[in-house]
């Protein structure tokens, strides 16, 4: 009963693993793509839209680290709330 309720988590940490990592890269993609489009519809002829697209690029960058780092605190405060339960 212990093995099966340890497979069944390592499952669960290694799916949110992978909704994380997707998650991230579609974030940083997104915002580029984003920038791209704003910059190529204010100036287009100009470089604006890369300068738009880098600008999203790092604000994408930033937000999904933002998110990866909250996700491991609240696993490390649910983490700790179990082993405390437990004692």
């Amino acid at each position: 009963m212990g093995t099966v309720y340890l497979e069944r988590n390592k499952l669960k940490t290694g799916f949110t693993l992978y909704v994380l990592i997707i998650q991230l890269f579609m974030t940083i993609i997104g915002l580029s793509f984003l920038g791209v489009y704003i910059g190529s519809k204010i100036d287009p002829e100009g470089n604006l839209m890369m300068m738009y697209g880098a600008i999203g690029l790092f604000v994408g960058i930033f937000l999904s680290f933002i998110t990866l780092f909250q996700m491991e605190v609240l696993t490390l405060h649910s983490f700790y709330l179990k082993v405390n339960m437990m004692r």
